[in-house]
């Protein structure tokens, strides 16, 4: 019987803006061959088909955007190319131009679900996290990721997120048979996908629990390298 495998990519199964680990590459292909394979990330779509096609990694789905954004296959021209709506693309819009204009050198993600900055390190990453996050206080609907070792931050809607991203390409690609759901991740924003799988991999030091999970805790990307070879056949 199928298995399901879930990868975030920065920090998961790549160094931050960095290509995909060549030996975790390797397995991520064998087992696109035998397996459903996703990979789930706050990047947008373009970037993870930018990334796909360098490793030339065809036969997988595509989560981006934390969810917002879904394709299959990670190849052009695709079968299933579905995007969230949400009623805050003014008010990102809005927010995304008040702090462009006040921190010049601010790195802009060109996403279609959420607004994403990168900081530079010119910037006191502490200070701006805290005027972003102040931007959305008043908005309950509106989730704000922080990722410091990557100097990145998110604000998506609570309608999208990575759990919702793959119920819905696993609706639409009749992904019905899988009992076994690997689930990898370093980040709080892949916490909704580990709440979808049987089996959750945590990279580096984030904390979660949850009684129902069997939960493997790895130290670093070298550390994944081994883990999937048990995988290989």
């Amino acid at each position: 019987m199928k298995k399901m495998f879930l990868f975030d990519l920065d920090g998961t199964i790549a160094y931050g803006n960095k290509s995909i680990n060549k030996n975790v590459l390797k397995s991520i292909k064998e087992l696109s061959l035998k397996h459903y394979v996703g990979i789930v990330s706050g990047k947008p779509i373009q970037y993870l088909y930018g990334l796909c096609r360098e490793a030339n990694l065809h036969n997988v789905f595509l989560v981006g955007e934390n969810g917002g954004n879904l394709v299959y296959p990670s190849s052009l021209p695709p079968e299933i190319n579905y995007t969230f709506n949400h009623t805050f693309q003014q008010l990102f819009s809005q927010v995304k131009c008040k702090l462009q204009d006040k921190y010049k050198d601010l790195y802009y993600q060109p996403t279609e679900t959420s607004l994403s900055f990168f900081v530079p390190e010119n910037v006191d990453f502490e200070k701006f996290t805290a005027e972003f996050t102040a931007e959305f206080s008043i908005f309950n609907e509106i989730e704000i990721y922080i990722h410091k070792k990557d100097r990145a931050i998110d604000a998506v809607p609570i309608n999208i997120n990575k759990k919702i991203g793959i119920l819905r390409i696993i609706d639409m690609l009749h992904m019905v048979d899988c009992k076994k759901i690997y689930a990898f991740g370093d980040g709080k924003n892949d916490i909704p996908m580990f709440e979808f799988a049987t089996h959750v991999i945590l990279i580096g030091d984030l904390e979660y629990q949850n009684n129902t999970k069997k939960i493997i805790n790895l130290d670093s990307i070298a550390d994944l390298e081994e883990y999937l070879k048990k995988f290989s056949s």
